[in-house]
């Protein structure tokens, strides 16, 4: 009775409003659940509504595409938020770029204080790492390797630098041109400072070693 009220409703409306109505609607076949997929459209003549003239198409597999790629979609988030991954998704015709949160916040910053665009990372790459990073981006653009992959230093929003490893893909194409690059952010600021100590470290004792 419920659904059926519902299918009515939706009839009157296409009476009422003397327009087509799209709507979905989930029936049960043999114990099995289906989605639909259903258009009807008003038959009007001498300015009355004489038929009712539809069309309806099964749409189950989509429906459940859609909900296994949500799921992904929602385990593929905790997994970011869990591993502390800053995301970035360029669009490199425009230089319009999306960052996540996190990404803004491994630098001291919250996603409003940044503008979408690419500016915003190039312009915080160490001038000491931007000509070695520049260059394994065209070598990735350019299809020499098959990914992104560089450490590199970035200014904070306290104007300190944070190591990060940068690995990127472009996701599409038009032909030949990029279109659209995404890739993620690591915060390894420890590990290099770790091993700068390390190698400090050494020097000092192969210098007392040679005394």
């Amino acid at each position: 009775d419920e659904q059926g009220a519902e299918v009515e409703a939706h009839y009157r409306e296409c009476i009422e409003r003397r327009e087509p109505v799209e709507y979905e609607e989930d029936l049960v076949f043999d114990d099995r659940e289906t989605h639909w997929w259903t258009k009807i459209a008003p038959v009007v003549i001498d300015g009355t509504v004489e038929y009712i003239v539809g069309s309806t198409r099964e749409i189950t597999e989509r429906k459940e595409r859609e909900a296994r790629i949500e799921t992904l979609k929602e385990r593929l988030e905790l997994a970011v938020e869990g591993a502390n991954l800053g995301i970035w998704d360029w669009d490199m015709r425009t230089d319009d770029v999306e960052f996540n949160e996190t990404w803004a916040t491994m630098l001291g910053y919250t996603p409003e204080e940044l503008d979408s665009c690419f500016e915003v990372w190039e312009q915080r790459v160490h001038p000491d790492d931007l000509d070695d990073v520049k260059k394994a981006l065209s070598r990735h653009v350019e299809e020499q390797s098959p990914h992104y992959d560089v450490e590199h230093r970035l200014r904070t929003a306290t104007d300190d630098w944070k190591w990060i490893r940068t690995v990127g893909k472009v996701a599409e194409r038009g032909g030949e041109e990029p279109v659209r690059a995404v890739g993620i952010h690591i915060d390894i600021d420890d590990r290099r400072r770790r091993e700068q100590e390390l190698k400090r470290s050494q020097r000092r004792l192969d210098q007392t070693q040679t005394v």
